[in-house]
Order: structure tokens, then sequence, then C-alpha cells
């Protein structure tokens, strides 16, 4: 909700969290922010949740989401292409594939194998 509603009012929405002088350079991407806010606490209730199933798994994840997303703003930054909205949307495609891998992992665990 939160992001759909930062969506909606756009450059209103940033000045009213980070000040007026965010508004005019990044409102547009606001809810970018407000995605990735809200995808990087699910990937944190995943994490706490393989870690206290002890699941390595959900640890290497991490790692795994870590070193993929520093190799493409790397990748970026040798194109010319490095700018704050493509590390946005690098994080929130980053923590997305996160939270979609420790949603899948989450079911696999809690399932009962057949006896």
């Amino acid at each position: 909700m939160l992001t759909i509603a930062t969506a909606a009012v756009g450059s209103a929405a940033l000045p009213l969290a980070g000040g007026a002088a965010y508004g005019d350079t990044l409102g547009a991407a606001a809810w970018l922010f407000a995605a990735l806010g809200t995808l990087l606490a699910l990937a944190q209730l995943l994490l706490y949740s393989g870690v206290a199933t002890a699941d390595r798994s959900a640890v290497g994840a991490v790692w795994a989401a870590a070193l993929a997303e520093a190799l493409v703003v790397q990748l970026l930054s040798a194109t010319g292409r490095l700018s704050v909205v493509t590390i946005a949307v690098t994080a929130v495609v980053t923590a997305f594939l996160l939270v979609a891998v420790g949603l899948l992992r989450s079911r696999r665990v809690g399932r009962v194998p057949p006896e």
C-alpha cells in the first residue's frame, strides 16, 4: 500500500520524508525507495526465519544477492549508466529475487516429506 500511495503522490512524497532538497531530484522515483524498503523488510523476516530453523541456504542467498548487486553496480559504472535511479532499480530487483527465493525456500522447508 505504501508503494502504491508513493507512486500516486509522486514528487510530493519524498520531501515529506527527506526534506525539500530531495523532491526535485528523486521525486518521480520515490516509489522505488518505498518498494525497496518493503522488499528489504520481507527479506529480513525471511532471513530470520531461516536462521531460526538453522537453514544455511538463507544466509547463502543473502550473500549471493549482495554479490550480484555489487557486480551489476560495477557493470553500470563501467558502462557509464550509473545513477541513483539505476542503483535503486538494481536494489529493488535484487531484493525482489531474494524475497522470491526466500518464499520458495520457506515453502520447501515447511513441507513434511511423505513417509
